[in-house]
């Protein structure tokens, strides 16, 4: 949370800042640094938080040993110095010895396996966490056809009457299934649920972790017990899963991941902090004997399960031109058929879309320019001012709520300004009348309302206002208000020059992330090729 706070924070200069943030154990370049996924989740924040706040930059540096040796310090030192002066920097970076390394995306034909995958067996016990989910469904449907796979499906509630229908054709399919309810963050509930494999089918030959929950939400207003409900299902839920391969010795353990981990994510940094430490911990898991482990940055499953439901939110407030294509159904059970039948690598990235380079948001990015670049959370990729200027069609960059206002010529009254902003907030929320008084949550408001009235206030009164002003007061009398104080027609709302950090968010541990033991050495990734002698990709 302490990084969310500092974004928070460094967002309220009118000049932006550049934010690094310091790590180690974060990529296995040399297969002798200790590995700690826990310090990936800032991966996924620091690709997020510009997303929502273009006038930050962030970074990240992944350094070999939090305490290198005193000959080491200096030379580092200017590194890190360097990095902070350029403005071309990559977004991650990583340094081992004299070499720089960054990251890159190289496409690997993964061709369809003759028959069944090599990692699966006919009759095979799976067990699938989030298995009453879409793609928990999805992929049971899959094992089912091609194995007649026995399942056990977990799932923190009881079948509804639609999934006991997808469970019937499971069966009918060939699958036998079994439905237990446990919590994916238990430890002790995941190992009843594998025991309850073995009594019932004799053997665990695989486990999917497909749990996880949508979360969502602007870093603005996210919350630490918000954080923490995103990460817990997807990391808790790996270590636990990570405990009964250990013991029960399957033949594979696939992590659901997404490729919100690489890109970062509008009102998403806590589901990409969540991915990315899963994508960590398979490397991790990669350095010691036990079963194979890989984790699969998935593209959106097209009206499935978490996509379904994000769809679902647009069309409402009428966005459905933002909704990117994705893998359907048939296309994602295809990748899993691929990925299975190959056992070298610890991540695979499975996307709709060309990656080039790194993936973008390109979501976030579409969400921007639907909702108009020039707030300080709908600027999607804009990572500086200048771009966030760009992407809004102006010279200039963005203006906050106390700048001279554009356009500001024609003078309105009070009275003027609180009926628009009226009409806007009823058009959003559709609703008719307002009550100018009634606060936003009160009336059942989420993010992308917020983010949807604040552009629809720069297009009619053309001027900015942040999400943080918005949020402080959250009615139509307040931005109105606010919107008079921009355009230089009534005095400021007095504000503090600085916002203090509270006591439990100063200090800057591993974004929230839990504890997972450090792996011993390994291997290198053979997939690294230095571009020249100082600076290298993966």
């Amino acid at each position: 949370m302490s990084l969310l706070w500092l974004a928070r924070t460094l967002s309220t200069l009118p000049a932006g800042a550049h934010l690094i943030a310091l790590a180690c154990g974060l990529h296995d370049l040399t297969g002798r640094e200790a590995l700690r996924p826990e310090h990936a989740t800032l991966l996924g924040i620091c690709r997020s938080i510009p997303l929502e706040y273009p006038l930050l930059r962030c970074r990240v540096i992944d350094l070999e040993a939090a305490s290198p040796d005193a000959a080491e310090v200096d030379p580092l030192a200017e590194r890190i110095l360097a990095e902070a002066r350029s403005d071309a920097g990559a977004p991650v970076v990583a340094y081992r010895g004299p070499h720089r390394w960054v990251p890159a995306v190289e496409p690997i034909p993964l061709k369809p396996a003759q028959g069944a995958p090599a990692l699966l067996r006919e009759r095979g016990v799976y067990l699938i966490t989030g298995g009453l989910g879409g793609v928990g469904l999805w992929l049971s449907d899959y094992l089912a056809r091609t194995v007649r796979a026995r399942l056990i499906l977990t799932g923190r509630s009881a079948p509804t009457d639609e999934q006991r229908l997808r469970l019937t054709a499971l069966e009918q399919a060939g699958a036998e299934v079994v439905t237990v309810r446990a919590d994916v963050t238990d430890a002790a509930q995941m190992r009843a649920a594998a025991r309850e494999a073995l009594a019932r089918f004799g053997a665990l030959h695989g486990v999917i972790h497909a749990a996880g929950v949508a979360g969502g939400g602007l870093i603005e207003r996210l919350s630490a017990d918000a954080l923490h409900a995103e990460l817990a299902p997807k990391a808790l839920g790996a270590m636990a899963i990570d405990e009964i391969a250990r013991s029960f010795r399957p033949d594979f353990v696939l992590l659901c991941s997404s490729v919100t981990a690489l890109s970062g994510g509008l009102a998403r940094a806590g589901y990409a902090a969540a991915n990315a430490f899963l994508d960590a911990f398979a490397q991790a898991c990669a350095r010691r004997p036990g079963p194979y482990t890989v984790s699969v940055n998935l593209d959106r499953w097209r009206n499935v399960g978490m996509a379904a439901r994000a769809e679902a939110r647009l069309l409402a407030l009428g966005l459905d031109d933002v909704i990117l294509d994705g893998m359907s159904p048939e296309e994602g059970q295809q990748a899993f058929h691929r990925v299975l039948g190959q056992t070298a690598l610890p991540q695979v990235i499975v996307s709709a879309r060309p990656l080039q380079g790194l993936p973008s948001d390109d979501e976030g990015a579409a969400l921007a320019r639907r909702l108009g670049a020039g707030n300080a959370a709908a600027a999607g990729n804009a990572a500086a001012a200048g771009d966030a200027a760009a992407a809004a069609g102006r010279d200039e960059p963005p203006r906050r709520a106390g700048a001279t206002a554009v356009g500001a010529a024609e003078r309105l009254s009070p009275e003027a300004v609180t009926a628009q902003v009226t009409a806007i907030w009823a058009r959003a929320f559709g609703l008719d009348p307002i009550d100018p008084k009634k606060d936003f949550f009160e009336l059942g408001g989420e993010s992308l309302l917020a983010l949807q009235i604040l552009n629809r206030v720069r297009e009619t009164f053309q001027v900015e206002l942040s999400l943080r002003d918005f949020f402080e007061r959250p009615t139509v009398a307040a931005v109105a208000q606010r919107i008079q104080a921009a355009r230089g027609q009534a005095p400021a709302s007095p504000e503090p020059a600085l916002v203090a950090l509270p006591r439990t968010a100063r200090r800057l541990p591993a974004a929230g992330g839990p504890q997972a033991p450090a792996r011993p050495s390994g291997e290198p990734d053979a997939s690294k090729e230095p571009a020249d002698p100082k600076e290298k990709r993966r």
